[in-house]
C-alpha cells in the first residue's frame, strides 16, 4: 500500500438482522456494551455496521482477525490501532444510513461524510462557522436552496476531515477556509483535501496530514 494512497470503503447500515448478529461478534467488549445502550434499533444497527466495517477491513490489510484488532484513542480522542497490529492510519465517518472508513498506511487521515439536509439552515450556520468568503459562495444570490444546502455540505466535509486528520478539534477548524480545497494550513502543519465520490444525496472528503498529493480508491463494504 503506497503512503500516498488512500482506501475509501462506504457501508451501508441495511443489513439483514443474521448478518447484524454476526457482525456484532466482531466487535470487543468494550464496542459491545456501547452498542447495548443505544435504545433505538437505528442507531445501535449503526455503531454495529460501522465499527465491524472498520475493524473488517483493518483487519484484512494487516492480515489478522477482524475481533483481533486493539483500539487506543490518541489525541483529542481519535481512535488509532494499538500495538501489536500498528501501521496504518484509519478513520471513520456516518451519516444518517452511510458509513464511511479510511485507511493511509502512514499519514494521519481523516474522512468524512454528510447527508445533504434541505432543513439545516445553512445561512444561519454559514455566517456562524464560515470564513466570509465560504459564506458568499454558499449563499450566491443566484444559488437555489438545494444548490446552498450542496455547497454547505461540501465545505462541511472538508473541514471534518482536515480536522480529524489533525487529530484536533471542529470549532478549531471552522474558521479555516477549504474553498479550494487542495492543500490547507491548520494547526502548523499543511494537509491535503480532496473529496471523493458519494451516492446520491450524500458529500464527502477526506484528508491527509502533509501537502504531498495522494490518490484515492474508493470501494463499497459488503458484509462478507
Amino acid at each position: 500500500m503506497s503512503p500516498d494512497v488512500v482506501h475509501v470503503w462506504l457501508a451501508r447500515d441495511s443489513m439483514p438482522d443474521p448478518v447484524l448478529a454476526r457482525l456484532y461478534t466482531l466487535l470487543d467488549a468494550d464496542e459491545r456494551r456501547r452498542a447495548d445502550a443505544y435504545i433505538r434499533p437505528r442507531d445501535r444497527r449503526r455503531y454495529v455496521v460501522a465499527h465491524a466495517a472498520a475493524r473488517s477491513v483493518v483487519g484484512a490489510h494487516l492480515g489478522v482477525p477482524a475481533q483481533r484488532i486493539r483500539w487506543r484513542i490518541g489525541h483529542n480522542g481519535k481512535p488509532q490501532v494499538a500495538l501489536p497490529h500498528s501501521g496504518i492510519e484509519v478513520n471513520l465517518s456516518h451519516s444518517h444510513g452511510l458509513s464511511a472508513i479510511a485507511l493511509s498506511p502512514a499519514r494521519p487521515v481523516g474522512v468524512d461524510v454528510q447527508a445533504i439536509s434541505p432543513t439545516t439552515d445553512v445561512a444561519a450556520m454559514a455566517r456562524r462557522y464560515y470564513s466570509p468568503q465560504e459564506t458568499d459562495f454558499v449563499l450566491c444570490p443566484t444559488a437555489s436552496p438545494a444548490v446552498r444546502s450542496l455547497r454547505f455540505t461540501r465545505l462541511w466535509t472538508r473541514k471534518e476531515a482536515m480536522v480529524k486528520a489533525a487529530g484536533s478539534r471542529l470549532l478549531r477548524g471552522m474558521p479555516v477556509s477549504v474553498l479550494d480545497g487542495g492543500v490547507v494550513e491548520f494547526d502548523d502543519w499543511p494537509h491535503r483535501i480532496a473529496d471523493i465520490p458519494a451516492p446520491a444525496g450524500y458529500r464527502a472528503a477526506v484528508a491527509l496530514r502533509g501537502g504531498q498529493p495522494f490518490h484515492v480508491i474508493e470501494h463499497w463494504w459488503s458484509n462478507a
